[in-house]
């Protein structure tokens, strides 16, 4: 079995989800998906005023799996590939806007 570090700032950082998200909220949108993101940040020490980019990389390469066995439509290949794009040089350090080595 492999131990996994769960990074000390997912607690509150669910708390403030549930808090936001009011008394009807959709779990997957409003707690699970910005959950998810923010302890990937946490764990790649995404830098905080970075998060948000982050974040948006990430939903936009939720169609990758699917794109590779059945095509996308051109503006979800595009959105695709700037979020990839993102996620390279944000996890590489390379400036925005130039895709990573």
């Amino acid at each position: 079995m492999t131990a996994v570090r769960v990074p000390e700032g997912i607690g509150p950082l669910c708390a403030r989800l549930f808090d936001a998200a009011g008394p009807e909220f959709d779990l997957v949108t409003k707690v699970a998906e910005p959950l998810a993101a923010g302890a990937l940040a946490e764990a790649c020490a995404i830098p905080e005023q970075e998060r948000g980019r982050f974040a948006e990389a990430l939903a936009a390469c939720g169609v990758l799996q699917d794109a590779t066995v059945s095509p996308q439509r051109l503006a979800t290949t595009r959105r695709l590939r700037a979020g990839l794009d993102a996620l390279r040089s944000l996890l590489d350090g390379a400036p925005p806007g130039r895709p990573a080595r």
